[in-house]
C-alpha cells in the first residue's frame, strides 16, 4: 500500500536518530506540520521512558521543567544539524514505571520538499515476546508540495496512546487508536513492516487484529499467560476513500502486556458520566480554563487513574466521591499554539489490578460546541397525549452525528426506559438546519394521560462546525427535561384550525378535525401544510 516517495522524482533525505543502547524505551509518536516559511516543518513528538531513567513527578509536570532526554534527530542527506529530543514531562506512573511527555521543534529541509525521517536505537525491554533487546526504528515521511485539492502544503494526523496498555489474560480486548487529520484527510493504520519501520519487533503482536480504516485493534488474550509485546504502527493519510497513495506517513509505537488476574473480565474498571466517552470531540476556548472530572467505578476500588495529556494539564489527587466511584479532576488552560486538535487519553487501575480499556478523547481548542437554548415542551410542562414534536435549539449551526448517539424517555414514576432515539440513524430525527434546531417526533410512542416523564440525551446529539466537531453537551440530570401528559378533556380545550366539538353516544365529547389536521386538538398537521390557523 505504501508508495515509494522516491517517485515524486524529488530529492530524498533520511535524519536519523541516534542514541546509546539500553533498555529503557516506552514507545514514541512523531507528527509534523509546515509553516508560513518554505521547506519548513514544526516536528513535535510524544516519547516515553522507563521512570527510573527520566525521573517525572507532579512538580516537574507544573513547573513544566524540561527533561534532558536522550540522543538527538540528526540529518544525514540533504541537510545540516540536529534536534535535541528533550521534553517536557506530561504524566507519569509510578506502577507502571514510565514518565511520558512532549516537545517540538522547528526544522528546514534545505530545499527538499520530500523527505523522510527515521528515530532509530535500542534496545527494548528484554523480556518481549518478538524482539526483546532489539532495535527500534519510526520512520516518518513528509511532503510538502502544495496540495491541488487545498492548495497548501499537506500536515500529517495526529495521534496518542498510552505507553503501555495492559491487557487481562483470558479476556477478548478491542481498543481504537485515535487519530485525527488537520487536512481532514482520510485517516488509516497498518501494521509496519520492514526493518526500516519498526526495527526488530515486526511483527510484534501475534494474533492481534488491525482494522485499518477504523485503526481499531482486537485481540483474544488467550495465547500467553503473560507476556510483553511491542506494537508498531503507521498512520497514513489519503486525499480520498479510494486513494491509495498515502500523503504522509507517522510511526505509533507502544507496549502491550498481557497480564493474569482472577477477576472476572466484566469486572474491570468502567469510566462512567460525566466522563466523556471514547472517541468523543470536546470544543474548548482559547487561553480560558477547561475542567472536567474522570469518574471510574469498581467494586474492589480504584488505585489509579492514569493520563496522556497535552502540555500543560493538571490533574487532582485521586478521591472517592461514592461507595464504588473515585474520580480526578483535570485542568487545563490551553495557549495561542495549542490551537486545534489535541487527544487526552486515560485508564483506570482498580485495586486488584484489573484495568479499564483506554479510553481517549480530542480537545479542539478555538473550535465552538453547540449550546442548547431552548426545550421544547418546556421543562415541567404539561401536553395532551396527541403531542408529539419534541425540539432542541441551539445557538450555533449544527450537523448531525455520524455514529450512534441517544435520545431517551424515561417513565419519571419509577425511572423505566420508555423509548430511545439513535439520533444519528433515526427517520423520526430531523437536523433543521435554519431553525439551529433538532426535533423528533414521538409517533411510535404509546405515553399514557395522568403520567411524568423525563427526556435525557448523550453528548454530541448535535454537534459543531470545524475540527473534529465539538459535541453539544449530554442531559444526564432526570430533573432538566421533564413533562406530563394531561388527561384527555375532549373538547374542553376548544378545537382549533377550523375543528369542530362533536358529541359521542355516551355524551363525551371530541374534536372532529377537518382535512389535514389531527390530534386532540387538530394542533397537529397532517404532512405539509402552511394552513394552520392561531
Amino acid at each position: 500500500m505504501m508508495s515509494q516517495f522516491a517517485s515524486y522524482g524529488l530529492l530524498v533525505f533520511i535524519g536519523v536518530f541516534h542514541f546509546g543502547y539500553s533498555s529503557h524505551f516506552r514507545g514514541a509518536i512523531f507528527t509534523w506540520k509546515p509553516t508560513s516559511l518554505p521547506n519548513q516543518i514544526e516536528i513535535s513528538w510524544r516519547i516515553s521512558w522507563r521512570r527510573g531513567t527520566q525521573y517525572c513527578d507532579e512538580t516537574t509536570i507544573a513547573n513544566q521543567q524540561l527533561l534532558s532526554g536522550q540522543g538527538s534527530l540528526s540529518c544525514t542527506n540533504g541537510c545540516s544539524g540536529g534536534v535535541s529530543l528533550s521534553f517536557y514531562c506530561t504524566d507519569f506512573s509510578s506502577t507502571e514505571d514510565w514518565t511520558t511527555g512532549v516537545k517540538s521543534a522547528l526544522f528546514s529541509s534545505s530545499g527538499s520538499k520530500i523527505f523522510v525521517m527515521s528515530f532509530t536505537g535500542g534496545n527494548w525491554i528484554e523480556g518481549l515476546h518478538i524482539g526483546g533487546n532489539g532495535d527500534w526504528a519510526l520512520p516518518m515521511s513528509v511532503d510538502l508540495t502544495v496540495r491541488q485539492d487545498t492548495g497548501r502544503p499537506n500536515s500529517s494526523p495526529v495521534s496518542s496512546v498510552t505507553p503501555i496498555v495492559r491487557l487481562q489474560h483470558n479476556c477478548s480486548h478491542t481498543f481504537t487508536i485515535p487519530v485525527n487529520d488537520p487536512d481532514g484527510d482520510m485517516v488509516r493504520c497498518r501494521w509496519a513492516a520492514g526493518s526500516s519501520e519498526c526495527g526488530s519487533v515486526c511483527n510484534g503482536f501475534p494474533n492481534a487484529t488491525l482494522d485499518e480504516e477504523t485503526c481499531t485493534l482486537s485481540y483474544n488474550a488467550v495465547y500467553n499467560s503473560t507476556s510483553w509485546f511491542a506494537v508498531a504502527l503507521m498512520i497514513e493519510d489519503f486525499g480520498n476513500q479510494s486513494s491509495t497513495t498515502p500523503l504522509s506517513k507517522i510511526p505509533l509505537q507502544f507496549l502491550v502486556s498481557v497480564f493474569s488476574n482472577q477477576g472476572q473480565c466484566d469486572a474491570a474498571p468502567e469510566f462512567v458520566y460525566p466522563t466523556p466517552t471514547d472517541g468523543s470531540c470536546v470544543g474548548v476556548s482559547e487561553n480560558k480554563t477547561f475542567t472536567q472530572s474522570i469518574v471510574a467505578r469498581s467494586a474492589n476500588g480504584i488505585s489509579d487513574i492514569m493520563t496522556v495529556s497535552p502540555l500543560g494539564f493538571h490533574k487532582s489527587e485521586l478521591v472517592q466521591i461514592d461507595g464504588d466511584l473515585f474520580s480526578v479532576n483535570l485542568t487545563w488552560t490551553p495557549s495561542a499554539n495549542q490551537i486545534g486538535e489535541n487527544i487526552i487519553c486515560y485508564t483506570a487501575e482498580s485495586t486488584t489490578g484489573q484495568t479499564s480499556p483506554q479510553t481517549c478523547i480530542t480537545l479542539a481548542v478555538g473550535a465552538y460546541a453547540p449550546t442548547i437554548t431552548s426545550l421544547e415542551p418546556q421543562p415541567g410542562a404539561e401536553v395532551f397525549v396527541d403531542h408529539s414534536v419534541y425540539r432542541m435549539s441551539f445557538d450555533n449551526d449544527i450537523l448531525r452525528p455520524t455514529r450512534p448517539t441517544f435520545i431517551r424517555f424515561y417513565d419519571a414514576s419509577n425511572g423505566n426506559l420508555v423509548y430511545t432515539f439513535d439520533v444519528s440513524s433515526s427517520p423520526d430525527v430531523s437536523y433543521l438546519t435554519v431553525s439551529r434546531s433538532v426535533e423528533f417526533t414521538t409517533r411510535n410512542i404509546s405515553l399514557h394521560e395522568n403520567h411524568a416523564y423525563y427526556i435525557l440525551t448523550d453528548a454530541g446529539v448535535a454537534k459543531g462546525i470545524g475540527l473534529c466537531e465539538p459535541q453539544s453537551p449530554a442531559i444526564q440530570d432526570p430533573s432538566s427535561w421533564t413533562f406530563t401528559i394531561n388527561e384527555n378533556d375532549g373538547c374542553g380545550s376548544g378545537c382549533l384550525n377550523g375543528g369542530t366539538c362533536a358529541t359521542t353516544a355516551g355524551d363525551s365529547s371530541f374534536c372532529e378535525c377537518p382535512h389535514g389536521f389531527m390530534g386532540q386538538t387538530c394542533k397537529t398537521v397532517v404532512g405539509y401544510c402552511a394552513c394552520a390557523l392561531p
